[in-house]
């Protein structure tokens, strides 16, 4: 009765050690099967992280390669502009994709990592248009890169689009401000800041390699002299509002934006104005930096740039400017006014003095003569014929002697220069009671070897007492300081001083070179640059088409002045002073409800950003850029490459 009982319960067991062993079959052989699925994953996985990864070596490859090639072809002395124009469009056309696949090699780059084959970049196209559709300098191209990786069959395709090339206008011109360091930042007190007191606008985008200062209020300057002479200053702290930055005209951003090397900071105590400008800490001041609403009454934002530091060598190109006044074909005339004169064809060099002959000839000729020879064969002799060589023309030394070269009235040169430490003023002094413009037109280059000064020179507030002048042309240097004062000007040329430059009681504004187009004030100093008392307590501003760039410091007051600067403003340090609202001449009964009187003029009390009339304006125009171009007479020299700018990347 036992036995089947046991029977069963052993084949049971053997059942269930089959479906045991099945089940654990299958266990094993699925965990083999995920497992060599993940393997597998991974690999792919891995070989698509190798290919993006390769690919994006390919773009950093090309594009080094480029940069570094560029740099070594202009070495340290610079290339010309045409040169590197055309050797940029060779260049980047041996790097076009012949089609896919195109080994790195074929295009002389080498790299050992193309022996295998990894990657493979080249150019798919070019293009004289930034992303914008507008004109990039000759000196510049969009390019886009295409860079393949092949890794165990696995294609990853990248493109990148950039700007390749040279900058061919200064940098500094592609900002609203902008201050710069040079070197260590420490040659100048207060090297790379921004200070904007009160109620000055801007319009456009900033650099600021230092830090920027801010204040609600302006401040006018007196002075006067103590018995030994020397100049005593007092600061006059006028409240407004905080400074106006927003976005440039042309702009589509909300914000203006400023690339900031340091901090923002901001005070509203009266303080010592000289010690402020000049400080290296700002101890005691407001930390704006994270909270800009404190500095501005309309902030911009803080980007993220690696700032370009260029300095631009005003006292080299001032020092070249004068390199075609020896050439045989300059007419020397010694005269010391100028008046009404053509010289639209001739290359005038101006000297007061006399010329004496020196011993040095400069000029010879041929000239065939004979001797007698006295010989036996034939008897008595004979007469001998040779050629010799007779100076025709002496060198002329000028002797020089004391004066200043005036220019007035309608005159034009092609060319007019003058030696070293000579003077020369722009001035219509003989004409100003029936207020005949002058009118001084420069076709290529103007090169003064001492000071340049335009106008009368007269402290007078009243536009009446100006003279009217209009000065237009290519370039003018200036080896000496440059004066705009007492002159009512319309300008539309590029000059260079290699001293300070001063512009006070003056009206300026651009000459109307038609349809719709304004000419330009372009001045690049290696000293320091003083705008003040320009349209002093007058409703409509001066307003100066141009730019100002300073190897030094900049200086400029809209309090009781009122100037609008069309273009932008760079040096190595800037201070910008500024209130709102009019500004008047005390009446019968004083300022009047609402004004206050400060040294003889009235200002508002009551300062309002969105009311009242600002008095100091900077607004970008881009158009700076081609006007600079357009007036450069001599050719640019190419002397740093700009690292490829990144525009897109898929």
């Amino acid at each position: 009765m036992m036995r089947p009982q046991i029977n069963n319960e052993q084949g049971y067991t053997l059942l269930l050690a089959v479906l045991i062993g099945v089940l654990f079959s299958i266990l094993t052989v699925t965990l083999i099967t995920f497992t060599m699925s993940g393997i597998s994953k991974n690999d792919v996985r891995e070989d698509n992280q190798q290919a993006t990864a390769f690919s994006q070596k390919g773009l950093s490859h090309i594009t080094n390669y480029i940069y570094t090639n560029l740099n070594e072809t202009i070495g340290d002395e610079g290339m010309p502009q045409s040169a590197f124009i055309d050797y940029l469009d060779d260049f980047l056309n041996r790097l076009v994709c012949s089609g896919y696949g195109t080994n790195l090699s074929n295009r002389d780059i080498e790299s050992k990592e193309l022996n295998e084959i990894q990657y493979d970049a080249c150019i798919s196209e070019i293009s004289d248009k930034d992303e914008n559709g507008e004109e990039l300098p000759p000196t510049q191209k969009k390019v886009t890169f295409r860079s393949t990786a092949i890794v165990d069959g696995i294609h990853k395709e990248m493109e990148s689009t950039m700007i390749i090339g040279a900058q061919a206008v200064p940098d500094a011109l592609n900002y609203a401000i902008g201050s710069h360091c040079v070197g260590d930042c420490d040659d100048i007190d207060g090297e790379g800041n921004l200070f904007l007191h009160g109620g000055v606008h801007i319009e456009g985008d900033l650099k600021v390699d230092g830090n920027i200062i801010t204040s609600n209020q302006g401040i006018m300057r007196t002075s006067s002299r103590d018995w030994w002479g020397n100049i005593n200053w007092q600061d006059h702290w006028i409240s407004s509002i905080r400074p106006v930055i927003i976005p440039g005209p042309e702009s589509n951003n909300e914000k203006a934006r400023v690339v900031l090397g340091k901090d923002v900071f901001t005070f509203n105590s009266d303080i010592n104005y000289a010690n402020h400008i000049e400080r290296k800490n700002f101890n005691g001041y407001t930390n704006a930096t994270n909270n800009l609403s404190q500095a501005f009454s309309i902030a911009p934002e803080i980007v993220q740039r690696e700032p370009l530091r260029e300095y631009i060598d005003v006292n080299e190109m001032v020092h070249n400017g004068d390199e075609w006044i020896n050439k045989p074909e300059v007419r020397r005339i010694n005269q010391s006014n100028y008046s009404n004169v053509n010289h639209s064809n001739d290359m005038v060099f101006a000297y007061i003095g006399r010329e004496e002959s020196s011993n040095r000839c400069i000029e010879w000729r041929t000239e065939t003569n004979r001797r007698w020879v006295w010989s036996w064969n034939p008897f008595p002799g004979y007469w001998e014929y040779y050629d010799v060589e007779v100076c025709d023309k002496y060198e002329e030394n000028i002797i020089e002697n004391a004066g200043e070269i005036t220019l007035e009235g309608n005159s034009t040169f092609k060319r007019f220069g003058t030696s070293n430490n000579r003077n020369v003023k722009i001035t219509d002094i003989n004409r100003r009671n029936s207020r005949i413009n002058t009118s001084i037109n420069i076709d290529e280059i103007m090169y003064v070897g001492g000071d340049l000064t335009v106008g009368n020179e007269t402290d007078s507030y009243d536009p009446a007492d100006y003279d009217i002048i209009e000065l237009a042309g290519r370039e003018i240097y200036v080896n000496g300081n440059l004066t705009i004062k007492g002159a009512n000007l319309e300008s539309d040329v590029i000059i260079y001083v290699n001293g300070n430059v001063t512009i006070k009681n003056t009206v300026i504004n651009g000459k109307n070179l038609g349809n719709g187009k304004t000419g330009s004030l372009i001045i690049f100093a290696d000293k320091s640059i003083d705008i003040s008392n320009n349209s002093v307590n007058q409703n409509t501003p001066s307003r100066i088409h141009g730019y100002f760039y300073s190897n030094d410091v900049f200086e400029m007051y809209g309090v009781g002045s009122n100037v609008e600067v069309t273009g932008g403003i760079s040096a190595r340090r800037i201070v910008m002073n500024a209130v709102r609202g009019t500004v008047n001449y005390p009446g019968q009964y004083g300022c009047g409800t609402g004004f206050k009187n400060v040294q003889g003029s009235c200002y508002q009390t009551n300062q309002n950003i969105n009311t009242e009339p600002r008095r100091l304006s900077v607004i970008y125009n881009p158009g700076i850029v081609g006007r600079f171009s357009e007036l450069t007479f001599s050719e640019s020299i190419i002397r740093k490459v700009d690292p490829p700018q990144i525009i897109n990347r898929k």
